[in-house]
Parts: structure tokens; C-alpha cells; sequence
């Protein structure tokens, strides 16, 4: 697989799996305050998980990159000041959390 079909695939899994969480717990809200970020909470993690496979290790590269190479999987880039991705990926903490749970109990139930 390449790179495009690996983010790809990463965002939908993401995606998929934020949304069922989301309906799980109707009483748990993502944010209480402020606007509503340009870029989905999905996209941010999947640029973060992507970019640590890339061997990304700062906010600024795995950023820099991800604009001049992937805008077009997230048009949302070119709106958005690279502290303000950092700000919303560091908000995601709670949810990366229960994501990795959920993906490795998969495994598990998966038998791999």
C-alpha cells in the first residue's frame, strides 16, 4: 500500500471510529468552549499518527510537511497557524486515549 492509500485508510478507520464513540457517549462533549476548528478532530489525528510512522518528531515538520504535501487530503491546512494544530492536537489527549484502547481491544478480539 501506498502512502496516499495508508492516510486514506487511516482517516476513514479514524473517522469511523471517532463517530461511534461520539454516539456512544452522548453526554461527553469534545469541547465546551470556543469555536469549532477548521480542521476535524479526525484529520488531526490521523496527520499525528501518519507522521509518527514517518518518523515525525516536531510539531513543526510533521506541519510543514503534511501542508505542502497532503493540502489536498486536508484543505484545511492553509487556514490554520501551526500552534493552532498543536493546541487542538494536544486537546485530543483524552480521545487518543480511548481510541487506542478501542483499536487494541479489536486486535485482541481479532486473536492477532
Amino acid at each position: 500500500m501506498n502512502l496516499d492509500g495508508l492516510i486514506i485508510t487511516a482517516f476513514c478507520q479514524f473517522d469511523d471510529t471517532l463517530k461511534q464513540f461520539l454516539c456512544n457517549t452522548p453526554k461527553q462533549r469534545l469541547r465546551t468552549l470556543g469555536p469549532q476548528p477548521k480542521l476535524e478532530d479526525s484529520e488531526v489525528l490521523c496527520i499525528e499518527v501518519i507522521a509518527a510512522y514517518l518518523g515525525f518528531s516536531q510539531d513543526k515538520a510533521l506541519f510543514d510537511y503534511f501542508r505542502r504535501h497532503y493540502q489536498h487530503f486536508f484543505p484545511a491546512l492553509k487556514h490554520i497557524h501551526r500552534t493552532t494544530f498543536t493546541r487542538q492536537a494536544t486537546s485530543l489527549w483524552k480521545l487518543k486515549e480511548h481510541l487506542w484502547q478501542h483499536l487494541l481491544r479489536a486486535k485482541l478480539s481479532q486473536g492477532v
